[in-house]
Formats: structure tokens, sequence, C-alpha cells
């Protein structure tokens, strides 16, 4: 079931209880969005709709799993809402050559292109065996980096988690007989606040699946009287 690279592509998802926040300050109704649609979990079946973007690649759906099969730079698939704020993307990746596969959040004004959108990225990369969090305005900005313990190699199953809360960024990856790997963490003073999540492959092919986005919560602060 092959799509464009540059239409929005109908795929099948879970979309479990949408969370809409309402809270009162000084006697006014201020409405919470940023969980709308969250928890979130792709099931990449056929039986249920939903709607995912693709940006480059040749993307389908194969066993439970999104696979892209181009070995475009910057190949990005996107789901989600404008108004996700904090939470927690996560997935298993696995490269089909020598490039990066990875996890997108918090994306906006995304193109087609390989640096072309606003966001950050978690991924592991084949070229220097790591673990690499990035940031994305149209440009690529590497942000912390961590040497995994043996080489990151093709057809070999990594857990991606990329969390974003507030301007606190962190990412860690781990894979069956490996120790999990964390990045550093990044507190970025000038972060983005909102967006969708997606999927992202550069230089190769890349599957994914168990992709969840989670949302972080957060709860208002009590009156003192």
């Amino acid at each position: 079931m092959k799509r464009s690279v540059r239409r929005k592509i109908v795929l099948t998802v879970a979309m479990a209880t949408i969370a809409i926040v309402a809270v009162v300050m000084g006697g006014q109704l201020y409405v919470d969005r940023s969980g709308y649609g969250l928890p979130y979990e792709a099931r990449f079946t056929e039986d249920v709709e939903d709607r995912w973007t693709a940006l480059g690649g040749t993307w389908e759906v194969v066993d439970g799993s999104m696979r892209n099969e181009s070995n475009d730079r910057g190949a990005k698939l996107l789901t989600g809402s404008p108004n996700w704020k904090d939470y927690v993307v996560e997935a298993d990746v696995q490269l089909l050559g020598a490039g990066s596969v990875g996890v997108l959040a918090r994306v906006s004004d995304a193109e087609v292109g390989e640096n072309s959108h606003k966001g950050y990225f978690a991924g592991v990369r084949t070229v220097d065996n790591s673990l690499v969090l990035g940031s994305f305005d149209f440009a690529y900005h590497e942000a912390a980096r961590a040497a995994m313990p043996e080489p990151v190699r093709p057809f070999r199953w990594y857990h991606i988690k990329l969390n974003v809360d507030g301007c606190m960024i962190t990412t860690s990856a781990s894979a069956d007989g490996m120790p999990e790997v964390k990045t550093p963490p990044v507190n970025d003073a000038d972060c983005f606040r909102s967006g969708i999540a997606g999927l992202r492959s550069n230089g190769t092919g890349g599957v994914w699946r168990n992709v969840t986005v989670m949302r972080l919560a957060r709860l208002p602060p009590l009156a003192v009287s």
C-alpha cells in the first residue's frame, strides 16, 4: 500500500481518550488543548483510519509496522496536533542501511527537504555509532550526542524515547542485550513550545513499530487561602 511522497496519506491508528483540561483562574475559564488526542498509539493496521502526512520517502504499512523504502535525505511522516506541548514520543526503529533513523517532536512549518521544518529529533546514527539529539529551524543543530556501546547496524531494533518537557529535552535508546544510553539533557532556552510528532530517516530507509505519544501530566497549582 504505497503512497505518494508529497500528499496526505491515510493509515491506521488507535486514538485514545481525548484530554481537554479546563481550569478556572481569577473567575476566567481557560481550556488547555495541549493534550487533545493523547495518549496516541499507532497500530499500523487496515481496520482503523487516521491521517499521516508524508514529506519525502516511500512509505507503506508492512506487518504492523511503518516502512520507508527510500534513501531520501530527511524523509518525514507526521501526525498529531499542533497544540501538543509536553509529551514523550517512543518507537522501535530499524535502519535499512547507513544513515540515521528516529522520531520527531514539536514539529511545525514542515516541508519536503532534509532540514525543512522546525522541531526536535532523536535517533540512532551509523556514521559515528551514536544516539543523537538535535533541533531543526530549517537548519540542523546537534544539541547532544552519546556513544552507543555497540556499533549501530542495520536490521537491529532500537527503542528510542524523546521527551519534551517545557524547555528540557531528553532522549534515550536501548536494544535487546544492550544497556540504555542517554544523551545529556538539553535546556533549550528558546525552545519550540508545541507541535506535531513524527518519524524521520536520513540517507537510508527505515522501519518503525510500537509508536506512541504520551502526554506528560500537569496539574494546576492548588489555591492557598
